[in-house]
């Protein structure tokens, strides 16, 4: 007996005891999306490599841990029925998984929107901050080190500052072309400071130690708070890395604006979202009006 009969008898049964219109609803539902990938597998032959192999599948669709167990939960309950009622003779052991769901490694454009306006809510460092990271992509301690003279409406240049001992992470200067809006939001708070100041100015001449508390802030100001999330001015880098690449930026040129050091750490970074496998389908095969 295969699966798909397994389960074509359990839903039927379901019918003749008369259960709720929902629970039939959603048991033909989810048995018609495992019969697609084990209905011809023998009912008595289940292994856990099968088991494995269908919950790999609905993983990689985006779908959660939970909802896979509930898929499980109903085969379970399918496989025990076929048992008591005597359609098959061995009843196979069909576990669970146990996967985190998948964690969001980017914020999209409107999310990005809210978290600005809440930023210039907390305050001007924390707008300044939130406007340079989403916009140049920069590390947290490369924002911390930017002196008025490296922001220009050309563009934002991280590089070494000896009077305090520091290099970025690559030991390399960069230049990133500054985005019009970026630019509007600098510019207001630029005039009247002199080129060699901290645009984050600390102690005793230095710059700024941390941002993270005002960010930290405008993160729960904008409802952005999800601990899955894992808020903070390096997600906001990966968001910048991501829109980046949903405009159509080669990772060669990623990686020289990233100041990552190799192809291999960006694709890191990068996360496909669905409007890109939308584009890509659509220039690959054509829209459904070329049909």
């Amino acid at each position: 007996m295969t699966i798909r009969e397994v389960l074509d008898a359990y839903v039927a049964d379901l019918t003749l005891r008369g259960a709720r219109p929902g629970s039939q609803q959603n048991a033909r539902r989810i048995a018609a999306r495992l019969s697609a990938v084990l209905g011809e597998q023998d009912a008595e032959r289940i292994t856990p490599s099968v088991i494995n192999q269908y919950a790999g599948l609905r993983l990689a669709e985006g779908i959660q841990a939970s909802t896979i167990n509930h898929h499980l939960k109903i085969l379970r309950a399918a496989l025990r029925r076929a048992h008591e009622d005597g359609l098959i003779d061995r009843l196979p052991r069909v576990r669970g998984v146990r996967a985190n769901a998948p964690v969001p490694t980017y914020l999209t454009a409107e999310q990005l929107d809210r978290l600005e306006r809440a930023a210039w809510e907390i305050s001007r460092d924390a707008g300044l901050a939130v406007a340079i990271a989403r916009y140049a992509g920069l590390r947290h301690q490369e924002i911390l080190h930017l002196q008025w003279r490296d922001i220009t409406a050309e563009a934002v240049t991280v590089c070494a500052k000896p009077e305090v001992d520091w290099t970025p992470k690559t030991h390399a200067e960069r230049r990133i072309p500054t985005a019009p809006a970026l630019w509007a939001a600098v510019k207001p708070h630029r005039r009247g400071r002199s080129p060699d100041a901290w645009v984050f100015p600390g102690h005793r001449g230095k710059p700024k130690a941390t941002l993270t508390p005002e960010i930290a802030d405008s993160f729960r100001y904008a409802r952005l708070h999800d601990r899955k999330l894992r808020p903070g001015l390096h997600l906001l880098r990966r968001s910048w890395a991501t829109l980046l690449a949903g405009a159509g930026v080669d990772i060669a040129t990623l990686r020289e604006l990233g100041g990552w050091s190799s192809l291999a750490v960006v694709e890191r970074y990068v996360r496909s979202t669905p409007a890109r496998k939308i584009d890509a389908i659509l220039r690959a095969f054509g829209g459904a009006d070329e049909a």
